[in-house]
């Protein structure tokens, strides 16, 4: 449609130049127009007529194609604007999970650590409590180490056999047990020459033999006590004096238990 329109402005322009080519040149170039009359002016309206709808006809569809074009636009700018809207609302939806899983697991790390923070306190306080006792046993052991030696209980000495008649100083025996203090000078006589048990003690488990410090013994040296060859208990060494020592009973005999006058054999 355009084209026509472009024609008869080229038919319009042809015909001037007709009409300036058909005045003489000797005078002044005057334009005449033709009058448009009748039938022609009918004709020209009718052309010109046609060329406005035309011309209205080529706007309206531009503008229907633009306002198409523009309707497109806008839809496709809705269908992203909604795709955004709802890929939003889900990144919205999935932010909303993450914080509430958060949320589960710091309260578990939370309660985890409380757990683990009272098994800590309780386990410090066991430990301190653990060692609060062993500082009590050790300050009890250290008093009991650097307490004084206890005196030994008096000493009932039973009837001695016919062998220990012969021994001049039991009763200084059953004095210095008493009193805790050494005693010199030999308990047996030089004519027995044996070592024997003096006395025994089954209250307390302790007997006196007749070995001291002259005799080589030493406080923890152990003996063994025989009656007929045939061992009726063991002995350990836990007081010494000259000439008799203090012994506790370890092992003994329940057929043959240890008595006075049993002979004594230091222990390898």
């Amino acid at each position: 449609m355009s084209s026509i329109y472009t024609q008869l402005t080229e038919a319009d322009l042809r015909l001037e130049k007709d009409l300036v080519a058909l005045i003489p040149t000797t005078s002044a170039p005057t334009i005449i127009k033709p009058k448009l009359t009748g039938i022609k002016f009918s004709i020209f309206s009718a052309i010109t007529l046609g060329v406005a709808a035309i011309v209205g006809v080529i706007y309206l569809h531009e503008s229907l194609l633009l306002e198409t074009k523009q309707r497109k636009a806008l839809e496709s700018s809705h269908v992203a604007l909604s795709e955004r809207t709802a890929a939003l609302e889900s990144a919205v939806e999935e932010q909303k999970i993450l914080e509430t899983q958060f949320r589960d697991l710091f309260a578990q790390a939370q309660h985890r650590d409380d757990v683990a923070r009272n098994e800590i306190q309780r386990g410090i306080e066991k430990r301190r409590l653990e060692i609060a006792d062993l500082q009590k046993k050790l300050k009890m052991l250290e008093e009991k180490v650097l307490a004084p030696a206890p005196v030994l209980p008096p000493v009932v000495l039973p009837a001695l056999s016919p062998v220990m008649t012969a021994v001049p100083q039991v009763q200084e025996i059953k004095t210095a047990i008493t009193a805790g203090t050494p005693v010199a000078g030999p308990v047996m006589p030089p004519a027995v020459g044996k070592q024997r048990v003096l006395t025994v003690n089954r209250q307390f488990k302790f007997v006196v033999i007749n070995v001291g410090t002259e005799d080589g013994t030493k406080i923890g040296d152990k003996y063994i006590v025989k009656r007929d060859g045939k061992p009726s208990g063991a002995l350990q060494i836990e007081k010494l004096y000259d000439n008799f020592s203090a012994a506790t009973i370890l092992e003994e005999n329940s057929n043959a238990p240890i008595e006075v006058g049993d002979s004594i054999t230091k222990a390898a």
